[in-house]
C-alpha cells in the first residue's frame, strides 16, 4: 500500500533488546576499535555519553546527520532500573537510518532485523525474534520499580508513620485507600504502554514474596 502511494520513509529505527545483557557498551566499543563499523572510505565517528551514578551510558557510532547510526544504551537503566534489578542488565541496539542523502526502502519494513543486519554485518548474532510485548511488559515493570523507589524515597516517612498506627496491612491498605488513592487514576507511564497492564499480574506476587522475606 506505500508502494501504491508513492510514500518515503525519513526515518527508520530498528532495535535488538538484549535483556540478560550479554553484549553491552564495552562490546560496541570494542567492535567499533575493532572497524566493524568502518565505512567504505573512513571510520565514523563515536561518542559515549551517560553519567556515573547507574542511571545508564549511551554509546553513538556515527553522527545523526549521516545516514544511519548505531546506538548502543543501558535501556533497563533508561527506564528506571538500578544495581539489584533483573532489567538493569537489558541493553538496547538500536539502529537508526535517515533518508536525506538515500532511499530507505519500504521492504525493511517487512524484514526489519535482515536490513540492520544488511546494513550492520557485525550484528549477524541479532536474533531475528524480537518481540514487542515483552519488551513493552519489562519497560512497565522497570518503570513501576522507579515509581516505587521514588514514592519510598518521598512519602516513605508517612507510609512508615501509616503502618505503625494501623493494626495490620487490611488495615493499611484501607488507609492508603481512603485517603491517599486517586479513584480510577491509572500512571501516566501505565496509560502510555499498551501492554503495561500485562504487568499487573507479575507485580502483586513479587511484592508479597518481598514482603514475607522480609518478615
Amino acid at each position: 500500500m506505500l508502494d501504491t502511494v508513492g510514500a518515503k520513509i525519513t526515518r527508520l529505527d530498528i532495535a535488538h533488546d538484549d535483556y540478560a545483557g550479554k553484549r553491552g557498551l564495552s562490546d560496541a566499543v570494542a567492535m567499533y576499535e575493532g572497524g566493524s563499523f568502518d565505512g567504505a572510505f573512513k571510520r565514523p565517528a563515536m561518542q559515549r555519553v551517560g553519567w556515573n551514578d547507574g542511571s545508564g551510558c549511551s554509546v553513538y557510532i556515527g553522527k545523526q546527520t549521516s545516514t544511519r547510526q548505531l546506538v548502543v544504551y543501558e535501556k533497563g537503566r533508561e527506564q528506571g532500573a538500578r544495581d539489584g534489578d533483573p532489567l538493569a542488565s537489558w541493553v538496547r541496539w538500536e539502529a537508526r537510518f535517515y533518508g536525506r542523502n538515500r532511499v530507505v526502502p519500504v521492504a525493511a519494513l517487512e524484514a526489519p532485523w535482515e536490513y540492520m543486519v544488511g546494513e550492520y554485518p557485525a550484528l549477524d548474532w541479532i536474533s531475528a525474534v524480537m518481540s514487542v510485548m515483552r519488551s513493552a511488559k519489562a519497560r512497565a515493570t522497570a518503570n513501576f520499580q522507579g515509581a516505587m523507589r521514588h514514592c519510598k524515597r518521598q512519602y516513605g516517612g508517612l507510609l512508615g508513620f501509616l503502618a505503625s498506627v494501623a493494626d495490620d496491612l487490611t488495615d493499611l491498605g484501607d488507609l492508603v485507600s481512603s485517603f491517599l488513592a486517586k479513584r480510577g487514576a491509572r500512571p501516566r507511564w501505565l496509560l502510555e504502554n499498551p501492554h503495561g497492564w500485562a504487568v499487573r499480574g507479575q507485580i502483586v506476587p513479587s511484592l508479597r514474596s518481598a514482603a514475607l522475606s522480609a518478615v
